[in-house]
């Protein structure tokens, strides 16, 4: 997060979670100001990727 601040992110950042705390940790990305968005594996973030991505490109496509 401190990051994101610093670097002023607009755009969603996906990111793998794992871990003892990894409950708290996806609380305070969700929580935060940022579109962090967290996920348990490589597969599902891949997922998660295409999916905005997809999204990101009807949105262009409409305006």
């Amino acid at each position: 997060i401190a990051a994101a601040k610093e670097l002023k992110l607009t755009i969603p950042i996906v990111v793998r979670l794992q871990g003892t705390r990894v409950d708290d940790a996806k609380a305070i990305l969700a929580n935060s100001q940022f579109k962090i968005l967290a996920c348990d594996d490589l597969d599902d973030g891949a997922r998660l990727v295409v999916k905005l991505a997809q999204i990101v490109s009807l949105a262009r496509s409409a305006s």
